[in-house]
């Protein structure tokens, strides 16, 4: 809730997604987000966890934070998951975000940019800080799933 308030408020992303790990399913679950077509698609949109050769499971299994300028480019385009493109109008610019607590992906939070793309760049001090803020919400997530 906060965190994507925050994201959504601070970086004017067109789209923020939260997509959170259900382990029985095996899936990532579009648990809320914000932006356009994004409602429509809460609680249906959901992605195999595990390896796929796409950018989004590449970035899950790293568990790194990744943003890419220039998503439309072909060679970067190709990259994405057909659910991603199948679901949302294509953006410039977006930020994939892994959440983990100990050594397990819990979740994913995603950006996006529309045709326009992010003017200017994400720049490190802002990458820093988005890394603290992803980091913060791992810990919540680990302890709610917790029980604590």
């Amino acid at each position: 809730g906060r965190a994507a308030e925050l994201l959504w408020a601070t970086l004017g992303c067109s789209r923020f997604l939260l997509f959170l790990h259900n382990r029985q399913s095996r899936t990532f679950d579009l648990m809320t987000g914000r932006g356009e077509g994004v409602q429509e698609q809460v609680r249906k949109l959901k992605f195999e966890d595990g390896f796929a050769s796409n950018l989004v499971n590449q970035t899950i299994l790293k568990a790194t934070a990744f943003y890419l300028d220039e998503a439309l480019l072909p060679g970067n385009a190709a990259k994405l998951p057909g659910w991603l493109k199948d679901s949302f109008p294509p953006a410039k610019s977006l930020l994939l975000l892994p959440l983990a607590t100990g050594g397990h992906a819990t979740g994913l939070m995603y950006l996006d940019w529309g045709p326009g793309g992010r003017a200017p760049p994400l720049t490190r001090a802002e990458m820093a800080q988005l890394e603290r803020l992803r980091a913060m919400v791992s810990e919540s997530l680990h302890a709610v799933r917790a029980g604590k």
